[in-house]
Parts: C-alpha cells; sequence; structure tokens
C-alpha cells in the first residue's frame, strides 16, 4: 500500500448557488484537515460579493460562472469543472457540494488517481423503486453519488483529451436515450450533473471505487433518504452520517 501526503495531492472543487450558510461551515472543515491543498469555489452565478472574501480568508481561489445548470447546455457544469482543475495542483480533485462535510482526512492511494471514487450506487435502470405511495424518479446507471467525491487526475486528463462534455447536442441525446428508458418524462426531467456522469464513465469505461471511507447519499425534501437499493429514514442516515470522514449531506 503506498500511502503519500494527502495534503498536498488531494485538491477540492466547491460547487456554490445558494448555499452559502452552508459553505461557511464546510470551507474551514476542508482547509483545517487539508492546509496545504489547493481549494477553489466554482460560484455558479450567485452575486453574493461576500464569497470571494470569504474565500481569501481561507487561501482558497475564487472562480465565477453563469449559472450552469441548465437543460440546453448539460455540459457546462463540466467544462467549468475541467477550466478550474487546470488551476489546482492535485493528483486527485474531490467535488466537495457545500452541504458535505470532511470531517477528517481520508485515505488517499495512488490506484485512486485512476478512479472516480466515493460511495458507489447501483443502477435503478428498468426497476421500480417503491417510495411512499409511489416510485422514484431516479434513474442512474451505476455511478458514484454526487454529493461529494473524488475525480483521479487520470480521468480529468481523459476527459479533456475525448472532449466528452464540449458537445451539448450529443449530451442531450445521450441523456434522453437513458431518461426515456425510466419512470419519468426527459422533456419533463430535471438536469443532473449525478446521471451525466454516470454515463460518461459508462461510455468512456471509467472504473468506479466505492471508498469505504465516503458515505454520501441522495436527499430528498420529505428528509426521507435513498442509498443504494434502500429507503432510510433520517434518524437512520443521522447514525450512519457518525461513522465516516466525508459524508453528504449534514443535517444542521
Amino acid at each position: 500500500m503506498n500511502i503519500i501526503d494527502n495534503t498536498k495531492k488531494v485538491g477540492f472543487i466547491i460547487p456554490l448557488y445558494k448555499d452559502f450558510v452552508y459553505f461557511k461551515k464546510s470551507l474551514p472543515l476542508i482547509r483545517s484537515n487539508y492546509p496545504n491543498s489547493d481549494i477553489a469555489v466554482m460560484c455558479d452565478g450567485t452575486g453574493d460579493k461576500n464569497i470571494e472574501n470569504f474565500c481569501n480568508r481561507y487561501n482558497t481561489k475564487f472562480f465565477n460562472f453563469d449559472h450552469s445548470h441548465n437543460n440546453n447546455t448539460p455540459g457546462r457544469f463540466f467544462r467549468n469543472f475541467l477550466k478550474i482543475s487546470e488551476n489546482l495542483n492535485f493528483d486527485v480533485v474531490i467535488k466537495a457540494d457545500p452541504d458535505s462535510r470532511v470531517y477528517n482526512a481520508f485515505l488517499y492511494e495512488d490506484f485512486l488517481k485512476d478512479h472516480i471514487f466515493g460511495t458507489l450506487m447501483q443502477s435503478t435502470l428498468d426497476r421500480k423503486i417503491k417510495y411512499k405511495d409511489s416510485f422514484l424518479n431516479l434513474i442512474r446507471l451505476k455511478f458514484i453519488q454526487n454529493g461529494i467525491f473524488g475525480i483521479g487526475k487520470n480521468i480529468i486528463n481523459k476527459f479533456k483529451e475525448t472532449k466528452y462534455f464540449d458537445d451539448d447536442i450529443k449530451l442531450r441525446e445521450r441523456l434522453n436515450f437513458f431518461l426515456s428508458k425510466g419512470l419519468g418524462s426527459p422533456q419533463n426531467y430535471k438536469l443532473s450533473s449525478e446521471l451525466l456522469m454516470s454515463i460518461a464513465c459508462h461510455d468512456l469505461n471509467i472504473e468506479l471505487y466505492n471508498h469505504p471511507e465516503f458515505y454520501s447519499i441522495i436527499y430528498m425534501k420529505s428528509l426521507d433518504i435513498y442509498f443504494y437499493n434502500n429507503i432510510l429514514c433520517h434518524k437512520e442516515a443521522l447514525e450512519n452520517l457518525k461513522k465516516f470522514k466525508i459524508v453528504h449531506p449534514i443535517y444542521e
């Protein structure tokens, strides 16, 4: 096992839209556990001038973009992500939503440079997943849950070399192809960067690694949780969140 100084080899990109309250708690935790790492904020068109000032306090790079979650330009989020990565020094970069927490440094090994890693979730295609009195409109290939996850340097380079996220017309076709297999209508389905990432991994034959120190779950408006193939109640989720170093979401 080749373990190296992860405070120098792990970078972070934090997408931020309307989560400044969560961000003010998550960024200091990341910086305390990774004092030497490059951290960047991908500000998604909030227009809040306080964010850049807060980033400067914690030696964090600040990048401002127009709001990227648009069904007409599904690749924009990842194009912005890859552009920011060019300004960071890392072997793996962690995408961390503001409602995530880095409670401790996770175990880094060299093989992670060739993987996307975090909490592995099974495919929901062609399966009916019951949720309360109906079914989930949750259409995914096998994927790493997107609340907080890592991308190895070699995978970042693969995305750049293949220009996978550059053609929005082709990306919409891929999204609609998989969405048409699920319970929802492609026309009414909200854009999901998580779904697009799972399709990209499928198309490019990228290996997914279930990292044992990550616990990232899908948050439902009812405060119930979808995890793996099961529905967890709020209390169960809270108990599980206490056992891991890297978690999403948080309840405070």
